[in-house]
């Protein structure tokens, strides 16, 4: 009898795990992004994954447990309340568990200073905000994303940006991932970081390797020129000492008595920082120079070509001109 009691039990436990199995996938489908089922699958492919990818998964969980409320509760997807001119900047989906995180540097505007004190590295100086871009689509299918930052108080929603607004980062955390397994393919990786940088409007996916050389992929904002203006590329990869070597030839830094009176100066009008602009180098001033040099230069060189192709021409005629009269001269001669 117990025997048989036991054989049923056994029986029933094997049922309801092979009804679990058949479930899963039906309940994912029901359910979406369902945040437990994806942790769960990220948690099961761990084994597989770097160092690096584990820390944003576990950064990702940890913020969704306490986020996930707060976006609830902010981002509302009534369709009956938007007109069609606003849908296109309305947030219809997000996708927590792409979010992008965000670090930040110990000062952007001494960043290049900062960095040579620190024995020309990155590491060190990069701190952890807290911060998140969470990737989103509008009710007309737009890209989107959400901008997310933890306070004293919990997790608030700093900002949605729409399309091509001033959100200078790679899309996803899928994407980062993807563009350094194919950059560094076989490298081994020990840090990743993807650091604001707003003083410069724009974001550094920071590389380290375990031979402790550093790499970045820059990206900046639509509105920004700084990549421009130092020569490089959005989302290509470069060493951080180039990066920081292009950086030092176009950009001049504040010095310690500059920022003193600049946050006098905005104490006196109210202003509370903004407008303050990087300072590029004078260049512009010394191509000035050069090319007024290089124009009289131009000038001076031509007018000696023209002063020596008049003096031969005229020396041409003047020998013509004797020539002539001389064969004149012979002619009367012989007449007479």
């Amino acid at each position: 009898m117990i025997i048989k009691k036991f054989k049923n039990y056994f029986i029933a436990a094997i049922m309801a795990f092979i009804f679990g199995i058949w479930i899963t996938p039906f309940a994912a489908d029901y359910f979406g992004d369902c945040d437990a089922l994806k942790f769960m699958e990220c948690e099961v492919k761990a084994a597989d994954i770097s160092e690096w990818e584990k820390e944003w998964i576990d950064l990702q969980k940890q913020m969704a447990d306490e986020a996930s409320a707060v976006l609830k509760k902010e981002i509302t997807f009534n369709d009956e309340d938007v007109s069609e001119e606003e849908k296109s900047t309305t947030i219809k989906s997000y996708d927590i568990n792409n979010a992008v995180p965000m670090w930040t540097l110990s000062s952007d505007m001494t960043m290049i200073s900062d960095y040579h004190k620190n024995n020309d590295s990155l590491s060190g100086l990069i701190k952890w905000s807290d911060g998140w871009y969470i990737p989103a689509k509008t009710m007309t299918g737009g890209n989107a994303s959400i901008l997310l930052q933890r306070e004293k108080d919990g997790y608030h929603v700093y900002g949605q940006y729409f399309g091509n607004d001033d959100n200078y980062i790679a899309n996803t955390t899928d994407e980062i991932k993807n563009k350094i397994k194919k950059e560094l393919s076989g490298v081994k990786i020990t840090e990743v970081r993807n650091v604001s940088i707003p003083f410069y409007e724009v974001n550094l996916v920071y590389v380290r390797q375990e031979d402790r050389e550093e790499k970045i992929i820059p990206y900046q904002a639509e509105s920004a020129t700084t990549l421009n203006d130092i020569g490089e590329e959005e989302g290509k990869l470069y060493t951080v000492s180039e990066f920081m070597s292009d950086m030092e030839n176009e950009y001049d830094e504040y010095s310690e008595k500059e920022l003193e009176q600049i946050v006098k100066e905005n104490k006196v009008k109210q202003n509370l920082g903004g407008g303050l602009l990087p300072k590029k180098k004078k260049v512009e001033e010394k191509d000035k120079s050069s090319n007024y040099f290089l124009g009289h230069v131009t000038i001076i060189v031509i007018s000696m070509i023209l002063a020596a192709g008049l003096f031969f021409a005229m020396k041409f005629i003047i020998r013509k001109e004797k020539y002539e009269g001389l064969r004149d001269g012979k002619k009367l001669k012989h007449k007479y």
